[in-house]
């Protein structure tokens, strides 16, 4: 998303390249990151729990930075969380996602985004099915983050994200 070190992020703010080692002749970027703001700036963030399925990453994230306008998406991943959090058989997994959640607000995340997807090899249920599970993790995350707006996302098998549920902290659902 950022090719160029002279583009501007979404609030105005500016983003520069840095390396954290020497450049090799021909290694294009490899070494360099993108440094966080000028003092001063506000980070603006917000929090997916999504499938540790690589093909689900960058289609969720590329939709919550633009529904959003947030930079940065602080993701917590899991095979199938929506089976964790909506049929906890092991509560150590759902108290986990829930202390990563806890850390990511700490970021100023006020989004928490729940995500379920076609061809789960972690949880391999219909869509049907995994559907009302994104309903019951959106209800098991924003009664924990009551602050939050909790969004419950699909992802077809052509990847595309729609929204399936949410529930607004204003009251709104």
């Amino acid at each position: 998303m950022w090719s160029r070190a002279s583009e501007t992020p979404v609030d105005g703010g500016t983003l520069g390249l840095c390396s954290d080692r020497a450049a090799r002749p021909g290694s294009g970027r490899a070494g360099q990151r993108y440094h966080r703001y000028r003092r001063g700036h506000r980070l603006s963030f917000c929090t997916v729990i999504n499938c540790m399925d690589g093909r689900v990453q960058l289609p969720v994230i590329r939709y919550l930075q633009d529904r959003f306008e947030v930079l940065y998406v602080d993701s917590i991943t899991e095979a199938g969380p929506v089976k964790s959090l909506a049929e906890p058989v092991d509560e150590t997994v759902s108290q986990s996602i829930l202390s990563r959640v806890a850390v990511s607000r700490t970021h100023g995340s006020k989004v928490v985004a729940v995500v379920a997807h076609d061809d789960c090899a972690g949880n391999p249920e219909d869509e049907t099915t995994q559907r009302r599970q994104v309903e019951e993790a959106v209800d098991f995350i924003a009664g924990h983050f009551p602050g939050a707006l909790v969004l419950g996302l699909w992802l077809n098998r052509d990847w595309s994200v729609f929204e399936v549920t949410s529930r607004d902290p204003a009251g709104g659902a």
